[in-house]
């Protein structure tokens, strides 16, 4: 799935360099459509709760 959603860092784990995930939060819909992405380049850097709340709520919050 991470190679598939483009979230494979290669080389990325700093212990061996073998592959690994990207952090990423989705946000998907009914229908399987992304509506919103955040991908970390970092695995140490992520973002607050509040921030994600923030940037997905006029997505969810719409009437259909």
């Amino acid at each position: 799935m991470a190679t598939a959603l483009g979230l494979r860092h290669e080389g990325g784990n700093p212990m061996d360099g073998s592959d690994i995930a990207r952090p990423a939060r989705i946000l998907i819909d009914r229908t399987g459509r992304i509506l919103w992405s955040d991908i970390s380049e970092n695995y140490r850097v992520r973002p607050l709760p509040e921030q994600i709340l923030k940037e997905v709520a006029p997505l969810v919050n719409r009437t259909p």
